[in-house]
């Protein structure tokens, strides 16, 4: 017998998938799986080396706090065209130099979507964003002494914003 997946709640942003399936070691087992839209995050890198980064509320921890910017695939979307319009969208910024520095999976135990992590360089500011839409309060450079300390203090607690940063400051550079 094959996987029987079953759709046990769907909504505009996730469903979740009841699947029943037998295990490598021959188990039946049933697993409950988030199933989302893959998504990007954003790396933008100054030509003085700062980061940028822009400040929102999260309704479901009802917290402030300092993240990259980042967004959803759309159906069909590569995920570099994904990275610039979300790099837009959120920040006002473009961006000559892309580089895509890894995927990660942020909750693999519960969820099946994939992460696609790009720097962006050869910044430019222009004057169309969606912040307010996107509920972003905020967009300001840092340097890496204040993303550390930040970090440090919780200011940065957002979970893949903090995998990002590991993937692309401790592996790659």
């Amino acid at each position: 017998m094959g996987t029987k997946i079953k759709i046990v709640h769907e909504n505009p942003w996730f469903k979740i998938t009841k699947e029943d399936f037998v295990r490598h070691d021959g188990v039946d087992c049933t697993f409950f799986v988030v199933n989302k839209s893959n998504a990007v995050f954003i790396v933008p890198i100054s030509s003085d080396g700062g980061i940028y980064m822009i400040k929102q509320y999260r309704y479901a921890t009802k917290t402030w706090g300092w993240e990259l910017p980042a967004g959803a695939i759309d159906d069909g979307e590569d995920p570099i065209v994904a990275a610039k319009r979300e790099l837009q969208e959120e920040t006002g910024l473009t961006a000559i130099l892309w580089e895509q520095v890894g995927i990660i999976h942020l909750v693999p135990g519960i969820a099946n979507s994939s992460t696609y992590i790009f720097t962006a360089k050869n910044l430019k500011q222009t004057d169309n964003n969606e912040q307010a839409e996107e509920g972003i309060v905020a967009c300001k450079k840092f340097t890496i002494a204040e993303i550390k300390e930040m970090i440090i203090s919780e200011e940065i607690h957002d979970g893949p914003t903090l995998a990002v940063f590991a993937r692309v400051f401790l592996v790659k550079y």
